[in-house]
């Protein structure tokens, strides 16, 4: 536990823990909705209820607990000194975390057991976009011809919150009018936009903000 004495590594561990556990919250809201939808537009399935709802969502505070522990093991495991993890070490965290969850709620109800489940698949796939775009942006420069505006848009998107919450503001307007005129559908479509938007845009700001101190450290 030496590794911890150090105020930088617990401060990069803390920066990990907010960073990781927002976008994870993302993950747990894609999952909720995806199984939502699903049910809503199969014939043979009955919508979920109000209370399905209150159960699947009342069960997301103990899911990030989990995930925040295991990415605190993985971060100490692996003597960090980024707050993004290995890919291999992601898959780990993302099964680890999956096995956990699955035996803890496994008694609480099949919605409950397949909303989150979803989430764990929304995860994994959610890794796997983010290295394969990291290894593109890092090795753009490379092969995309002399003067293009790719590399430096994919800085600004990397490096940059203010993208993410101008797209926020902009779909929660356009979700806001929808709800004004009845369009509950899309509206719902558009909040999630917009929590996705803001989600992203906070954990790329607290990136950004970690870089930026480790570069003047």
């Amino acid at each position: 536990m030496k590794f911890l004495n150090n105020s930088k590594s617990m401060k990069l561990l803390m920066q990990g823990i907010i960073m990781h556990a927002l976008i994870y919250l993302l993950m747990l809201s894609l999952g909720y909705n995806t199984y939502k939808e699903v049910l809503n537009h199969m014939q043979h399935f009955l919508p979920l209820s109000l209370e399905a709802r209150y159960a699947i969502q009342s069960e997301f505070p103990l899911i990030l607990l989990i995930f925040s522990g295991l990415y605190t093991l993985f971060f100490i495991r692996a003597r960090q000194h980024t707050i993004i993890l290995s890919m291999q070490h992601y898959i780990q965290l993302a099964l680890s975390h999956a096995a956990l969850t699955n035996l803890i709620i496994f008694t609480h109800g099949k919605n409950e057991l397949i909303a989150l489940n979803i989430s764990a698949v929304w995860y994994i796939i959610f890794i796997l976009c983010f290295f394969t775009w990291r290894r593109y942006a890092n090795n753009s420069q490379h092969i995309m011809p002399l003067g293009s505006k790719l590399p430096r848009i994919l800085h600004m998107l990397s490096s940059s919150p203010k993208p993410y919450i101008i797209t926020f503001f902009f779909t929660l307007t356009i979700s806001s009018l929808f709800s004004v005129f009845g369009i509950l559908t899309a509206a719902e479509q558009c909040a999630n936009a917009a929590y996705f938007s803001l989600t992203a845009g906070v954990a790329i700001g607290l990136y950004a903000d970690f870089k930026a101190e480790d570069t003047e450290d």
